[in-house]
């Protein structure tokens, strides 16, 4: 794990089904005697199933790092490296507060750049994410140990590769979302936890830098600089630009439309009050608005000029965050809209109050979608 190659990233956080493809790339220069330049490029496939274990959701990765390593511009390595795979299981707490984890491994399948940099053998990875997205505020944290399956006789007798050893690397991400913007920092650090051999001295650095991104919708590209703020046996301070970039490949099919429903009887030739009113909410908002005020206020007037057996109080909400989340958000819609009916004289045991969550939209989306009309409350008299 390339230390900071998750920062900006929701990496272990559960998904919305359906795939998505990620490219993470970056090029820096460590001011080392003489400079050392190394640019990375990981393409990588996420697929989010809709399989459940242990309650988490089960998703998986696989990447292809690419590596180019130079020295003062002049002598330069370059190739991939080996693939990395890894199956992840997240969890959904609600309320924003995520968590997810995963081991896998990167493959010994490569070619000389790999083979010169770390030899013939495989290096398994584990990885937990703590995370909290909510309130316009996406605040990461995630940390990676790696275990290369290294034997003696994989170098030769005397020849030990420097490279060899265990490490430990913590990715730290926060921004706030402006609208289609986001703006944060990024921090990243690594650490050696044992020597390649007789003498090694561990490594250790810690780098921070500003994120700026944007939601092209569906998207997203985020682009990164930062700089060692410590660093020890690394030879010098490094320097590193970084672009995200997030690309939905596919989504989970949207929900069937709700059943129709037989129009009411004609209506009287007077005017009759309507029997159903819908109140519209702001993106990841359960209190009123002023005119969502004034709806419910005309819906329980007009509740006492029809023949009403229930009054159904419906909450919906649209697809941008997980269906968990979005099932709370749609009862505390419908528990808002149900109080101020009560305020506005119905009484409590004639409203019957449900939660539908992303389902029936208004508006059938994608995941991910902040479409204003399938935020809403219905009151339905019937």
């Amino acid at each position: 794990m390339e230390p900071g190659e998750t920062a900006g990233l929701a990496a272990y956080a559960p998904l919305p089904t359906g795939g998505y493809f990620l490219n993470l790339g970056n090029w820096g220069v460590r001011d080392t005697n003489p400079n050392t330049a190394v640019g990375v490029d990981i393409p990588a496939i996420v697929w989010s199933t809709d399989a459940s274990i242990l309650g988490a959701k089960l998703e998986f990765l696989i990447a292809e790092p690419v590596v180019d390593v130079s020295v003062d511009h002049s002598t330069s390595i370059y190739g991939f490296y080996y693939p990395f795979v890894q199956p992840i299981l997240a969890w959904d707490f609600g309320n924003g507060f995520s968590a997810g984890a995963g081991i896998g491994a990167y493959l010994p399948v490569g070619n000389a750049l790999t083979r010169a940099i770390v030899g013939n053998t495989t290096t398994v990875r584990g990885n937990i994410g703590l995370n909290y997205i909510a309130n316009g505020w996406t605040l990461v944290a995630t940390g990676g140990y790696g275990v290369p399956a290294y034997k003696a006789n994989d170098y030769g007798a005397g020849n030990p590769n420097p490279g060899f050893h265990q490490w430990a690397n913590l990715d730290l991400t926060a921004y706030y979302s402006l609208d289609k913007w986001q703006f944060g920092v990024v921090g990243f650090g690594s650490m050696d936890t044992t020597s390649a051999y007789g003498g090694y001295n561990k490594q250790q650095q810690f780098a921070v830098g500003p994120l700026v991104g944007y939601n092209f919708g569906p998207v997203i590209l985020q682009a990164k600089l930062t700089r060692d703020v410590a660093q020890r046996y690394e030879g010098g301070f490094d320097t590193r630009f970084w672009t995200n970039i997030v690309i939905p490949l596919w989504g989970a099919p949207p929900p069937p439309p709700p059943p129709t429903i037989a129009p009411p009887p004609p209506p009287p030739p007077t005017i009759a009050p309507a029997r159903t009113y819908l109140v519209f909410f702001d993106w990841d908002r359960s209190d009123l608005s002023a005119r969502a005020s004034q709806i419910i206020a005309e819906a329980a007037t007009a509740s006492t000029h029809v023949q009403v057996t229930r009054i159904l109080v419906n909450g919906y909400t649209d697809t941008s965050g997980t269906p968990r989340y979005n099932q709370a958000l749609s009862i505390r819609r419908a528990n808002s809209v149900a109080d101020e009916l009560v305020k506005d004289g119905v009484a409590r045991s004639e409203i019957d109050i449900k939660g539908f969550g992303e389902t029936h939209p208004l508006v059938p989306t994608g995941p991910g979608v902040r479409e204003p009309q399938n935020r809403r409350v219905e009151i339905i008299f019937s």
